[in-house]
């Protein structure tokens, strides 16, 4: 059995890994267009490589039921005995899972040395723009006509246009889209919102809050606790990339909202009482235990020192104006549609003997291992059917 995969990130190197570390005699090829594999994992949990959540909500995911099918058959146990049956050692911070060297660099060495001792071939720095069913097998086409043949079988684990400089770029859609699969618009994910409104005096000011998405009517359409970012043209932070995913979800759009809460610890009228306490107490410096001077001078300056100022601190509104592009996106929203892969092995309905892992699908999780976790659930439910 041969195997071409193409596509060199996580998804990519999973399925390659998985795929030999079960039947050591197929041959299998990963091609990627760029000079260098899984760029894109470098910069993952901050350099740390966030690998998996222990708590993998189907929830958490834009297609949970999707999702959830396969998270039945592998649940998180499952995806922790995989890496450690590879040789990877695991260090569990709260619900998070790293690799034990809590590096993202010496993770993704280990992982071509795997590929290495599985004499697993890696062709780099050349781009696979299509691919064909000659006769029995598959073959493919580099950019520059060249054509390798005599594949039995085709994954495909292009992922999706989130972080182009990083090699995630898109550009196979278009092959994808030939061979007549249906995709949603690819939009970016995991990045910080624009929104509408004076941020003046508050441009990298850091504060816990919870944050709502909300519709035109006021609907909470998700909520998130965290810490906040504030930026010159709107807000950053895990909390609020994960509310931008969530928005960028929404087909049909029209307006929404963000609305935060600073100090979600008390109610208005709590709130209320303990800035009139301190106020007393302290006159002319009281708002220092609340905010730097800065900060203070915003909100006073639109809000006023009253309740005015009281109802922002507990629920300044913002329309937003946009989101922030791929090039500093985590993720992408869309991709491939699900229903154009069989639930269960990730085989394309309309293709015999390809399949579609990780990002190329349209499946995003939200921020915390999600997406990586996505990346080797796919590959190990494509692989166990091969």
């Amino acid at each position: 059995m041969k195997i071409a995969i193409i596509g060199g990130g996580a998804s990519g190197i999973y399925s390659a890994i998985l795929i030999k570390h079960s039947h050591p005699e197929y041959e299998v090829v990963v091609f990627d267009k760029e000079e260098k594999a899984e760029r894109k994992m470098y910069a993952t949990g901050n350099g740390h490589c966030n690998l998996l959540n222990a708590v993998l909500s189907p929830d958490y995911f834009n297609e949970p039921s999707f999702v959830g099918a396969l998270l039945k058959r592998h649940p998180v146990s499952d995806l922790v005995s995989t890496l450690e049956g590879f040789g990877i050692e695991l260090l569990k911070n709260d619900d998070l899972y790293y690799p034990l060297s809590y590096s993202a660099s010496s993770y993704v060495s280990f992982l071509e040395n795997l590929a290495k001792a599985l004499h697993i071939v890696i062709n780099l720095g050349d781009s696979i723009v299509d691919y064909s069913l000659d006769g029995k097998v598959y073959s493919l086409r580099y950019a520059n006509g060249k054509v390798v043949s005599g594949f039995d079988k085709v994954v495909i684990a292009t992922g999706g246009m989130s972080s182009p400089k990083l090699g995630s770029d898109g550009s196979f859609f278009k092959a994808v889209e030939r061979h007549g699969y249906k995709i949603n618009p690819l939009l970016p994910g995991l990045v910080p919102l624009k929104l509408e409104g004076n941020f003046r005096g508050l441009d990298g000011y850091r504060h816990k809050a919870r944050a709502y998405l909300k519709d035109e009517e006021g609907k909470i359409v998700h909520q998130e606790d965290g810490e906040l970012l504030y930026k010159d043209d709107g807000l950053s932070g895990i909390m609020m990339f994960n509310l931008e995913s969530v928005y960028a979800r929404l087909r049909n759009k029209g307006r929404y909202f963000i609305e935060v809460d600073l100090f979600p610890e008390y109610g208005e009228t709590a709130l209320r009482d303990l800035l009139n306490k301190d106020k007393k107490l302290n006159p002319s410096f009281y708002l220092d235990a609340y905010f730097p001077k800065t900060v203070q001078s915003r909100f006073i300056s639109i809000y006023g020192n009253d309740d005015k100022l009281v109802k922002a601190l507990k629920g300044e509104r913002f329309l937003i104006k946009g989101t922030y592009p791929f090039t500093l996106s985590q993720v992408s929203i869309g991709g491939v549609k699900v229903d154009e892969v069989d639930p269960s092995t990730l085989e394309s309905k309309r293709e015999p003997g390809v399949y579609l892992v990780g990002e190329v699908l349209d499946v995003d999780g939200l921020c915390g291992g999600y997406n990586l976790s996505w990346a080797l659930l796919s590959a190990l439910a494509m692989s166990e059917h091969l």
